[in-house]
């Protein structure tokens, strides 16, 4: 699958433009001084299955997720990152590598169950 992941660039919170910085700019305590960040970002459609069973997707409309869970409803949309924020009950990694390798991410009762059903 190809790269999904898009390039976002990240403004310090003061708003300032300064130039271009790469990751090898941190300083000792791994912040990015004032820096502008580079991070890969994916939007994430969230969709609720049956019982506990949640499926993620950057298909807008689902159409992806597997069969045997239908019927899928739209839950909630997020932009997801590795380096990001935690988000509450999505493991950013796991689904975001699933998504890349299989088209989708599926959970039941927050425990992966994605390579089952491919």
């Amino acid at each position: 699958m190809t790269d999904l992941l898009q390039d976002v660039i990240l403004l310090p919170a003061d708003g300032a433009r300064r130039r271009l910085a790469s990751r090898s700019c941190a300083n000792r305590s791994g912040r990015y001084a004032g820096a502008i960040m580079r991070e890969k970002r994916m939007l994430v459609h969230i969709f609720r299955g049956p019982g506990r069973v949640f499926g993620c997707t950057n298909d807008a409309t689902g159409a992806n997720l597997p069969a045997q869970y239908r019927p899928w409803s739209s839950f909630k949309s997020l932009d997801l990152s590795r380096d990001g924020e935690p988000t509450a009950g999505v493991n950013a990694s796991e689904c975001l590598d699933d998504i890349e390798k299989y088209g989708f991410h599926i959970t039941d009762a927050h425990v992966r169950i994605t390579e089952n059903l491919v």
